[in-house]
């Protein structure tokens, strides 16, 4: 017996792929798993191309980029990565996965209260939480704050560094805090 998914358009999250230097490309095959929407920038459009991945949109600084067929040119001057994220709020897109290479706050923080966000980096899976955020987690896997927390409490967690938890056992962790939001990174 075989199941089939119906897949409606825009309830996966797009792939907003910034940079693939240095990440798993089995990693990258789950993302895509889904078929979800693909916008690239122009730096990667060529391996990302190169891979047989059909991308949707390309963020480029150049009004006649060749791109595949069908895919739309997102213009940009400055910013790729914060045009890429207009683009996909703009869409109408609740939720969006980023690859990059680095993670800088700054980049993300006003798109928080507009889509679900989760950033992966070579080694890092990094998403903003909620106070209250709960989550299972297998025992002795590190928990990294990305930021200073106010008045923070923890459930499931020890304290080992600066910014830095771990898991105690297989089983839910727990965060508040009194902020509106926290930038947590998970090791891949």
């Amino acid at each position: 017996m075989s199941s089939h998914h119906i897949v409606r358009e825009k309830q996966e999250p797009a792939l907003l792929i910034v940079s693939l230097a240095q990440f798993s490309l089995e990693q990258l095959g789950q993302l895509l798993e889904w078929s979800p929407t693909v916008v690239v920038t122009e730096k990667v459009y060529e391996y990302a191309d190169s891979l047989g991945i059909k991308i949707d949109a390309v963020v480029t600084e150049n009004p006649d980029f060749h791109a595949q067929e069908h895919t739309h040119i997102v213009l940009t001057e400055y910013e790729p990565l914060e045009d890429a994220l207009k683009y996909l709020v703009a869409e109408g897109y609740p939720a969006v996965n980023v690859i990059a290479d680095e993670f800088l706050l700054k980049d993300y923080v006003l798109f928080v209260d507009l889509m679900n966000l989760v950033i992966f980096t070579h080694n890092k899976k990094i998403m903003p939480i909620r106070s209250g955020f709960s989550k299972w987690q297998s025992g002795q896997q590190k928990i990294h704050l990305l930021h200073d927390a106010q008045h923070l409490q923890t459930e499931g967690l020890t304290h080992v560094g600066s910014h830095e938890f771990e898991t105690e056992k297989d089983g839910f962790y727990a965060l508040t805090f009194e902020q509106p939001f926290l930038f947590i990174a998970e090791d891949l």
